[in-house]
């Protein structure tokens, strides 16, 4: 990757976030949804590169993958020296591997639920490379909007990731010493990774264990 991975961010991100951190912007205060995967614990050291005041949370929609991914999650946060949150949903039986609608909107607005005072930033690790919708800038676009209208501007919704593909972040992780044999991705939740799912397929293109 070519002179640091910040390069890539869009439209002067970093600089505009810079010049929130300079001003002492509520946006400082930001929750990241924490899966326990890659992405999301990419996501946490972004933000806390940026020096934000961080709330992490682990959203439990009853999937079958969601205890494991629980546990890692919480090694991930206990390795940041953070809290971690959850908030527990019964979701419906039969939840498998692939795309699941609705979800990345679910998360978002769990985050609303558990945080009814929160001013700031709800952030997810969304990223290019991907067919589902909730992973587009198309949505992440519509639901920033719906947040922000719901909370009077108070909350946006925040995706550092989102033009970029997953090798991308893998190469993010590496520069900036991410601790990726802390995460676990598995859409079978499987205690040894299946290996045939595609976010197993992914860490395995990747190499990452």
């Amino acid at each position: 990757m070519s002179n640091g991975a910040t390069d890539l961010r869009w439209n002067g991100r970093i600089c505009w976030v810079r010049k929130q951190v300079a001003s002492g912007d509520s946006s400082l205060n930001t929750v990241v949804l924490l899966s326990g995967g890659m992405d999301s614990t990419a996501c946490l050291e972004y933000y806390l590169e940026l020096g934000h005041h961080i709330r992490a949370i682990f959203v439990d929609y009853g999937h079958p993958a969601n205890p494991i991914e629980y546990f890692h999650a919480q090694r991930i946060a206990q390795h940041y020296g953070l809290s971690l949150d959850r908030a527990n949903f019964t979701g419906p039986k039969g939840l498998g591997p692939g795309e699941i609608q609705g979800r990345n909107a679910f998360f978002i607005f769990s985050a609303l639920l558990y945080y009814q005072h929160l001013k700031g930033l709800v952030a997810l690790g969304i990223h290019a490379g991907t067919r589902y919708y909730d992973c587009s800038p198309s949505f992440f676009s519509q639901i920033g909007l719906i947040v922000a209208s719901y909370t009077n501007g108070q909350v946006q919704v925040d995706a550092p990731f989102l033009q970029w593909d997953k090798q991308q972040i893998w190469a993010y992780c590496k520069e900036h010493g991410v601790a990726l044999d802390l995460t676990y991705s598995c859409e079978k939740g499987e205690a040894i990774p299946c290996g045939l799912c595609l976010s197993c397929r992914d860490r395995s293109r990747l190499g990452v264990c």
